[in-house]
């Protein structure tokens, strides 16, 4: 592990860069993006993000707490971490985005990963804006071994700290690319002499989620919360499927109802039979 200069060591004003910087990349996606970082909070979630090959940048700790970080969390991570600093709570609460923030925090470098492009499973998201749903199928995907996340116009930014936090750090597990469109993912992800399946959850649906063939390539698409599938999307997918349910129940959280889909599709492609 290297550390910045002594003066960075220890942190006491809210006008130290890495004070002001942390403030921009917890709050501001364009600074997210111009400068390639985001923030993690919490030693799991920033153990599990570098488990994927996450870099740190800087690791900042609460002075207060220091004492409560394990030590061995330290040391496993030393070898992907450039600096670390502490800060008294003031600071450290004054970027973290939690009422009870843990102890340490992160900056973390954006994830450089190429796109597949002979994908066998992606789920494709359509202005999903809810940060806790995005963060908890990005963890589903990964689960289920899905081969990469398609963000549509109008989704929320994955390195939200709402959504890296409801991804348990797993946003950097997985390829995660914006498309302006279906078509367009699919052109990007799959093999051009694959046909690829285009299904999408709709209450409405003809199709038993269970009664379709998941071991082909299959493209899973997932809709507004509150509107559902965009008309370009509505027009695209070409299988939507339901998902019995007991009486009164109108539909599934939109993460709730892709967790199932994925789930089926693995699986089907695991080679069980219930």
């Amino acid at each position: 592990m290297t550390n910045a200069p002594d003066d960075l060591r220890h942190i006491t004003s809210a006008a130290n860069p890495i004070v002001k910087l942390a403030r921009q990349l917890a709050t501001r996606r364009r600074a997210r993006y111009r400068e390639r970082l985001f923030i993690i909070e919490g030693t799991r979630p920033i153990a599990t993000a570098i488990g994927h090959g996450a870099r740190i940048q800087t690791l900042i700790i609460d002075e207060e707490r220091r004492d409560g970080i394990d030590p061995a969390f330290l040391v496993s991570i030393e070898e992907r971490v450039d600096r670390t600093v502490t800060m008294p709570p003031a600071l450290f609460q004054s970027f973290t985005d939690t009422e009870h923030p843990q102890p340490v925090a992160a900056i973390v470098m954006l994830p450089d990963s190429k796109p597949p492009t002979a994908a066998k499973s992606i789920v494709c998201l359509d202005a999903v804006r809810d940060p806790g749903n995005l963060g908890a199928i990005l963890r589903t995907a990964v689960a289920a071994g899905v081969d990469g996340i398609a963000l549509l116009p109008g989704c929320v930014d994955p390195f939200n700290p709402k959504v890296v936090r409801a991804s348990a750090g797993l946003v950097t597990a997985i390829p995660i690319h914006m498309y302006p469109s279906i078509t367009e993912t699919v052109g990007a992800s799959f093999d051009n002499q694959q046909e690829v399946v285009i299904i999408a959850a709709d209450a409405a649906g003809s199709i038993d989620y269970r009664d379709v063939h998941w071991k082909e390539p299959v493209l899973v698409v997932v809709g507004n919360e509150a509107a559902g599938l965009s008309e370009p999307s509505r027009l695209t997918v070409g299988h939507r499927v339901s998902i019995p349910m007991a009486e009164g129940v109108e539909s599934l959280n939109v993460s709730a109802a892709t967790a199932i889909l994925l789930f089926e599709m693995r699986r089907q492609r695991s080679g069980r039979i219930d």
